[in-house]
């Protein structure tokens, strides 16, 4: 009677056990729609809406270097109190607490606190 017994569950697990692995096999999940999108952030992704008709090459954190001949996007700090940008046409976005902007030759676009001197920029953006 014993060996009828384990027999039985014998049985029934290996019967549990196919079931299972059928009906997990029988699953297939249909193909989507879904895509991977990748892009790259760059200066003129980073750039803000008054600079949009500068096509800005490089992004500087920091005060600037007024040798740089590159189209910038510099991005002053609260440390930065003297921003200066080079030969290239250079969106200048200094903190408000930034004494003076001076965006070197081209077309430069500055950003600047409401006491910031501005020196070569044809747009200023005082916030």
């Amino acid at each position: 009677m014993r060996s009828l017994t384990r027999l039985a569950l014998a049985l029934m697990a290996a019967a549990t056990f196919v079931l299972a692995t059928g009906l997990a096999a029988a699953n297939a999940v249909p193909q989507s729609r879904a895509a991977t999108i990748s892009s790259t952030v760059n200066a003129n992704a980073l750039r803000p809406s008054g600079c949009l008709g500068l096509n800005l090459s490089v992004v500087v954190e920091g005060a600037g270097d007024g040798g740089a001949t590159a189209n910038q996007l510099l991005l002053g700090g609260p440390a930065d109190t003297a921003m200066v940008g080079g030969s290239g046409d250079d969106c200048i976005v200094a903190s408000t607490a930034a004494t003076s902007i001076d965006g070197g030759t081209g077309t430069n676009v500055c950003y600047g606190g409401s006491s910031t001197v501005f020196t070569n920029c044809q747009t200023q953006i005082v916030r």
